[in-house]
């Protein structure tokens, strides 16, 4: 094993320890919000995977979330819990196959437009079709044990990490990098931008349903306004800039970040302002911080050794 591979060994081990124990001698208030961190690592990193990494930036990814935990939650009734995640994730897939090639044939602003307006449309349609969502009132499916959801979220959240970084250093990724860059670039340069696109699609939102099925196990209940909320959506595009969308580091910093502002700052207040917040910081962002935090600690410590230099 080279000496970097050891190091990012490590990096992993050291948090996943943490994590894997932390039932054991922490507080269940303590635990709830590791695993509501662990959620939003595994969320935005799945988001990331393509959308960050492509430059195909959705605001809708929370509708294939809803995905996989309408399907994991119906069928809790009559299937084990783990075949049920399986379902999520594979009935996402499906959907992603199906709607990604015409989704992904606009992009910038059109390609916002038309994910936020899927998730919208999702959520309005299981509203009225009430024999599957319950309409307004929702419908009861059986929870599982905490701690399996606990540990279901954190393994996902590390799978999310390696199968992100594992992308980013491969051909497909470079591939990705070279779409957000300059696609009409990329298809002179040979790479089949349909195929990367489709398939970055696919992987991300497989992700996103599997998160779905495992957190149908942790609430009970399915709400199609609670589940999808565009408030998600925002906080994972959110948490991607704020800690970067060209790296892997970079969507686990802004997680850590956001989650813990959220949590112990508000504290759970300003619940109606939270999207209208989400909102400002989206702007400050982008005007500020468009490479987002690592990148502008990186260009600060290299505008002060210049500094030193000169």
């Amino acid at each position: 094993m080279s000496h970097r591979k050891l190091i990012q060994f490590i990096l992993l081990s050291i948090p996943l320890l943490f994590l894997a124990t932390s039932p054991l001698y922490f507080s269940s208030y303590i635990v709830s919000f590791l695993l509501i961190l662990c959620f939003y690592v595994a969320l935005t990193q799945g988001w990331n995977m393509f959308s960050g990494y492509s430059g195909y930036t959705s605001i809708g990814y929370v509708a294939f979330y809803g995905i996989g935990m309408y399907t994991s939650g119906i069928l809790l009734g009559f299937l084990p819990y783990p075949i049920t995640i399986l379902c999520g994730g594979l009935v996402s897939g499906l959907v992603a196959m199906a709607l990604g090639p015409a989704i992904l044939r606009v992009k910038g602003i059109y390609y916002l437009i038309v994910t936020f307006t899927l998730s919208e449309a999702m959520k309005n349609a299981l509203i009225f079709w009430e024999d599957v969502s319950g309409g307004s009132f929702g419908r009861i499916i059986p929870s599982q044990d905490s701690l399996l959801v606990y540990y279901l979220i954190v393994a996902v959240a590390f799978v999310s990490i390696i199968v992100a970084y594992a992308i980013k250093n491969s051909k497909f990724g470079l591939g990705l990098f070279l779409i957000n860059d300059d696609e009409l670039a990329a298809e002179a340069m040979g790479v089949n931008t349909k195929k990367y696109k489709l398939i970055g699609f696919l992987v991300s939102c497989v992700f996103a349903g599997v998160i779905g099925g495992i957190m149908a196990g942790r609430f009970g209940y399915m709400d199609p306004r609670m589940i999808f909320d565009t408030a998600i959506s925002f906080q994972v595009v959110i948490m991607a800039l704020l800690g970067g969308t060209r790296q892997v580091l970079g969507p686990i910093v802004g997680t850590v970040l956001l989650v813990t502002l959220s949590e112990f700052v508000f504290g759970g207040q300003f619940v109606n302002q939270f999207v209208i917040i989400l909102g400002v910081l989206i702007i400050l962002l982008v005007i500020f911080m468009p490479m987002g935090v690592i990148e502008f600690v990186k260009s600060l410590r290299t505008k002060r050794f210049k500094f030193k230099v000169g």
